[in-house]
């Protein structure tokens, strides 16, 4: 065994960098409950509830107990889809075994609408009858939405079918037996199939675009509408570009620097020591504690307001560098690196990074994540943005018949010029969450 000696450099930081840099890779919508955390034990600062959110007690209420009966079914808004189903049963002449059934169906209702558990395993968990519990599953099938209860995407359509539909049960056929090829559009195969002309067939899919494969999900619990919180803003003024920027300790916190500096001085006065009780040891203690909260109370200030200066000088560098797009001169952003914004500015590309990390920008073109500005320059000058862009609007004017290929795209592109390989227009497209060709070509109903 041999021993030696080694020099090891250890690179530690700060407490206040590390909460520094997390700061300024927060956006506005996650600073503002990260925000909350903290003051909450410390004396020395108060979140700014009117910059979180509404108080409830501003909030309109409505008593659903006030509404006539009919208006409390109808506009039952906001109620997950468990309870809509829970308040048909309700008013269902069921008996107790068929109410545990009931019970026991909806409960197995994912958020899309479709029953997760057959009539066989109702029977054995309800300890009754396989006849009964079909029974039950056949009433939970009427209920509205229409098509709730199914237990295939073929059975869910076939609930939503209405009987005076023409070629009624050719349909019904269709989507027990061909549903793959009547989404693929095998408009041939089943005219020859079932014997009827190719308008026939047009009509019955038409229809069938008309039934919604997801009856539940308008109740769905975790269906939600996402809400951008801007960190930044971009605007037209009277002299060309305004710029604001969220997140100033000024309009999340309340705090009191005076009042930082009189609160340490407890126990300074004479006889003071000792009074009410409270004896010299206790005194200290509690100045160290005030101490250490004002410390880091300063120490949060000052990181938010360098996130602020981060913020706005990036902000301010991109609507310069990008005032034609945000004008409306240009059709899409300037090429522009993020390595290249962090020399202009004299910041490291690491804080340009955190700068734009999540965070969305409102502008005169509408919002934008930040790092939508910063996108590489592509051979002719055009930027991978303006390249997508391009693609985009190509495939959404082609000839669905016959769709472009992704070597026709770049030729076209090219004759733009905008130099850009078969490869990388795949690439783009699939960034854009398009389909190749033959996808297109063959595009599903569902």
């Amino acid at each position: 065994m041999k021993q030696s000696l080694r020099n090891v450099q250890v690179h530690e930081m700060m407490p206040q960098t590390i909460q520094s840099m997390q700061l300024l890779s927060m956006p506005l919508f996650a600073l503002r409950p990260y925000l909350c955390g903290i003051v909450h034990d410390n004396p020395f600062l108060e979140p700014r509830f009117d910059a979180f959110e509404e108080p409830s007690s501003l909030r309109p209420k409505t008593r659903a107990g006030n509404l006539p009966f009919l208006e409390q079914f109808y506009s039952r808004g906001g109620e997950s889809l468990y309870d809509h189903l829970l308040f048909q049963v309700r008013m269902c002449n069921f008996s107790k075994e068929e109410k545990a059934l009931a019970l026991y169906y909806i409960s197995n209702i994912n958020e899309a609408g479709y029953l997760e558990a057959s009539a066989e395993d109702a029977a054995d968990s309800c300890c009754c009858e396989h006849a009964a519990a079909q029974h039950v599953l056949s009433a939970i099938q009427c209920f509205t939405p229409v098509g709730v209860g199914a237990q295939s995407l073929s059975e869910c359509l076939c609930l939503q079918a209405d009987p005076k539909t023409p070629d009624y049960r050719i349909l019904i056929c269709l989507l027990q037996e061909d549903i793959e090829a009547l989404a693929s559009r095998r408009i041939e195969y089943l005219s020859r199939k079932y014997k009827i002309s190719r308008e026939r067939v047009y009509s019955l899919l038409s229809y069938v675009k008309t039934l919604n494969p997801k009856p539940g999900s308008s109740f769905s619990a975790e269906r939600f509408t996402p809400y951008v919180m801007p960190d930044a803003r971009i605007a037209l003024g009277g002299q060309g570009l305004e710029i604001w920027v969220g997140g100033a300790p000024g309009t999340l916190l309340d705090f009191d620097l005076d009042y930082m500096k009189d609160a340490l001085g407890i126990g300074d006065a004479e006889g003071t020591e000792g009074v009410g009780g409270i004896g010299g040891a206790d005194i200290a203690e509690a100045r160290e504690f005030l101490k250490q909260k004002r410390l880091e109370a300063v120490t949060l200030i000052n990181s938010l307001n360098m996130r602020t200066g981060a913020l706005e000088m990036l902000v301010g560098y991109l609507a310069v560098e990008q005032r034609g797009f945000f004008m409306g001169t240009a059709a899409a952003p300037r090429p522009l690196t993020q390595k290249k914004a962090a020399s202009d500015l004299g910041l490291s590309p690491s804080t340009i990074s955190r700068c734009a990390k999540e965070k969305y920008i409102d502008t005169p073109r509408g919002g934008f994540q930040i790092s939508y500005f910063f996108s590489n320059e592509l051979e002719g000058g055009a930027s991978a943005a303006q390249a997508r862009g391009e693609i985009a609007a190509m495939i959404a004017l082609e000839d669905k018949s016959a769709p472009l290929s992704d070597l026709a795209i770049s030729e076209k592109l090219l004759a733009k010029g905008i130099q850009v390989t078969r490869r990388t227009v795949s690439k783009y497209r699939a960034q854009l969450g398009l389909g190749g060709k033959k996808t297109r070509q063959n595009a599903k109903v569902f």
